[in-house]
């Protein structure tokens, strides 16, 4: 990772992420520690994309929140959140990050709910179908492991 993306990466974390972070614990009931690989997810050569929610918000922080949110709907479910969830690991390794079937980039070990989706890819603000595609497969792989 470059300078740019270095200074991108800083500018987002000091700006963004707080209300993204925020959104995503309110969803849960609950603090959701985010561990967030930004030399994987903040792809060399597109700092100039990492502030347009097309990049990252649309792709990782918009639709945990909403899995969340269907997920701890209830006080059962806020519970089995709180209990069962550790962390989110936020990754993308372009040989296997899935541009569909989003299922196939969500995983869960050891509390950990794992994420590897591609930054930018079908997130733009009509990709609604993308969107809810997302926050199924998260939703769909949360709930079978907590």
């Amino acid at each position: 990772m470059g300078l740019a993306e270095r200074r991108a990466v800083k500018e987002f974390q000091e700006t963004r992420l707080p209300a993204f972070q925020q959104e995503i614990d309110a969803a849960a009931g609950c603090p959701v520690r985010l561990d967030i690989d930004w030399n994987r997810v903040g792809v060399a050569g597109q700092a100039d994309q990492f502030q347009d929610d097309s990049y990252w918000v649309r792709v990782f922080f918009r639709p945990l929140a909403a899995a969340l949110r269907e997920t701890a709907r209830d006080d059962l479910g806020k519970e089995a959140v709180k209990v069962g969830l550790k962390a989110v690991a936020y990754t993308y390794n372009p040989d296997t990050a899935p541009l569909s079937n989003y299922v196939g980039g969500v995983s869960f070990a050891d509390g950990v709910l794992t994420v590897n989706f591609a930054p930018g890819v079908n997130a733009r603000e009509e990709d609604v179908a993308d969107l809810r595609g997302r926050s199924a497969a998260i939703r769909e792989v949360l709930e079978a492991n907590i």
